[in-house]
């Protein structure tokens, strides 16, 4: 390493939005399905930070709320779930943003497919693995561009960890740690958490709520497959009775590099991953939450270069890699396919707790 580059990446060069391409046309419209925290608090205002997109209509079951999201966040449209069913407003939007709970998600895409829209759906993309790939199913026969919101593949951490990994910074992997933890019941300001508390809604527990994202951030930094996994869970609080509230999982990739993973609803509040290779490592914490200051932490040969990103929105860069594939008629890079798969593994992980034993994944 020396003092303005790291194996390649020029410490400048962080930030690049190498994903980014010339568009004609636009700004792409969206409906926003579902105006809990998130989308009000993370969401919303990140579109207002995109260029190639804007939130054009707000929809809710509450005609009250959807109203008042859209005085807010100067929208156009404001309508009720009933009526987003109807295709009432349709002319209005191009494309469809679903983050309502996990198991909600289907019919709301498969409305968005019969009008020809655009989806971009929050992970999990399903509350089941059968969920998913009818979702998958819908999209395809209709022909819509689709993605998973994996925001984190977004973010310029992530990123360069794939290309340093790619370019033998850390030499061959060896194993990756990723977690996430949060105590979700001592937040009083996110009351509509109590839906992941809700198996039939969330499809699980931590793993299906922040586990996702040490899951597939570690599948795109590798840039590889698991074929196996081990696994446990346990929900000592009462509070957590129907979901895991804290799940550990460990991956054997198909190259033979480990990956240990946890999750927690209940533990001090963190998120890092850190892959170590035969020759470096790379560490980034924190890394998953939207706004967060991101350090990432180079080794390597005796030496030690510490990266500050600063304050990092990964929304913005999403939902304008969205439109942008939206208007040049592109498949996105985290479509249909990827959703399913997380859900597989997803399930798998469940099935390894569950039954105390080893689950094959690999990929047929």
């Amino acid at each position: 390493m020396t003092a303005d580059s790291t194996h390649g990446v020029r410490l400048g060069e962080w930030h690049r939005e190498d994903w980014r391409k010339p568009v004609d046309g636009g700004p792409v419209q969206f409906a926003v399905v579902g105006l809990g925290g998130f989308a009000r608090e993370y969401a919303l205002p990140a579109f207002a930070d995109a260029t190639n997109c804007e939130a054009t209509v707000a929809v809710s079951s509450s005609p009250e709320k959807a109203e008042s999201v859209a005085d807010e966040f100067d929208m156009a449209r404001a309508i009720t779930y009933d009526e987003y069913h109807d295709g009432v407003a349709a002319e209005d939007y191009d494309a469809v943003y679903v983050v309502t709970p996990h198991a909600l998600h289907e019919p709301y895409v498969e409305t968005a497919a019969g009008l020809g829209k655009a989806v971009l759906c929050e992970k999990a993309m399903a509350a089941t693995r059968d969920g998913a790939e009818r979702i998958a199913k819908t999209v395809d026969e209709a022909g819509i561009p689709f993605m998973v919101a994996y925001r984190m593949q977004f973010g310029p951490a992530v990123r360069r960890a794939r290309d340093l990994v790619e370019s033998g910074f850390v030499g061959d992997p060896v194993h990756v740690h990723g977690s996430f933890s949060f105590r979700m019941l001592d937040d009083p300001s996110e009351p509509s958490d109590s839906w992941r508390l809700d198996k039939g809604l969330s499809g699980g527990g931590a793993l299906t709520d922040i586990g996702l994202y040490p899951l597939n951030t570690t599948r795109f930094v590798l840039d590889s497959e698991p074929v196996s996994v081990a696994a446990a869970t346990s929900s000592p609080d009462a509070a957590f009775a129907d979901v895991d509230e804290h799940v550990a999982f460990q991956f054997v990739f198909e190259d033979g590099v480990s990956a240990q993973c946890t999750a927690s609803f209940n533990a001090y509040e963190g998120h890092q991953l850190r892959i170590t290779g035969t020759e470096g490592r790379i560490t980034l914490d924190p890394i998953f939450v939207e706004g967060n200051e991101q350090t990432v932490t180079l080794e390597r040969d005796g030496m030690t270069e510490t990266v500050e990103l600063g304050a990092v929105d990964q929304l913005p860069p999403q939902f304008d890699y969205f439109a942008q594939c939206v208007l040049r008629d592109e498949e996105p890079i985290a479509g249909a396919g990827e959703g399913v798969r997380d859900m597989e593994l997803v399930e798998a992980i469940y099935e390894a707790a569950d039954e105390e034993r080893v689950v094959d994944v690999a990929l047929s």
